[in-house]
């Protein structure tokens, strides 16, 4: 790494903390002068991610519009693509989603391929749950019951075969999964935290490497 994207690192890790550290302080305190700076950044800073969304679209456009002049590979998916993506923002843009054909490519199009891939997407689920669902060990065993009742309890025929079902795969979920779920979001947090002080004090500086850092 040179000594100039060294320095650059340097002034984005200083930035960084001046930054994290002033929202960090200004969630705990209520003074209207820090509060309305806090504002005008975060108003700044959506107005930079829009700008960021404007460079990440014409960055695929350019890069789909050369794969499709040269006919390189996949060329006909790159023009499908750049359609897909043009033709609705150009209407929404001009007309509103309101107009007949941005409505007609939504739920003619769009929602008909989404509800496609999500029951494609279904037979993967049921795939992974069956090997996952194999009782080599104990917890593989409670995991298996646990599953086969509350598939059972959201089952409309089995509650002929027994009514205690539904309240036991209620029971399940309102106890055990509800139990595992706090416990995985309490586990998030505090590595959100952890990760975010590093950033901030500058020990973790992997989202600053640049070309041929490590």
């Amino acid at each position: 790494m040179s000594s100039y994207e060294g320095e650059i690192r340097s002034i984005a890790i200083i930035i960084t903390a001046i930054v994290g550290f002033f929202f960090l302080i200004e969630y705990f305190i209520v003074w209207t002068p820090v509060n309305k700076t806090a504002s005008n950044i975060t108003a700044y800073g959506t107005v930079l991610l829009g700008l960021a969304g404007i460079v990440g679209i014409g960055n695929l456009t350019r890069f789909h519009l050369k794969n499709i002049f040269r006919q390189g590979k996949n060329w006909i998916p790159s023009i499908i693509l750049l359609i897909s993506l043009w033709l609705p923002l150009v209407l929404g843009l001009l007309y509103t989603r309101n107009h007949f054909i941005f409505s007609y490519i939504y739920n003619s199009i769009y929602l008909p391929t989404s509800q496609a891939f999500f029951a494609i997407l279904a037979f993967y689920i049921v795939s992974g749950a069956y090997r996952a669902f194999k009782a080599r060990n104990l917890d593989a065993a409670v995991l298996l019951i646990a599953g086969i009742l509350v598939f059972m309890s959201n089952s409309p025929a089995t509650g002929i075969l027994w009514p205690g079902f539904q309240p036991l795969g209620k029971w399940i979920q309102d106890v055990f999964t509800a139990a595992g779920l706090r416990g995985i979001t309490i586990g998030i947090a505090i590595g959100s935290v952890v990760t975010s002080l590093r950033v901030l004090t500058g020990r973790e500086r992997r989202h600053l490497a640049g070309r041929g850092v490590e």
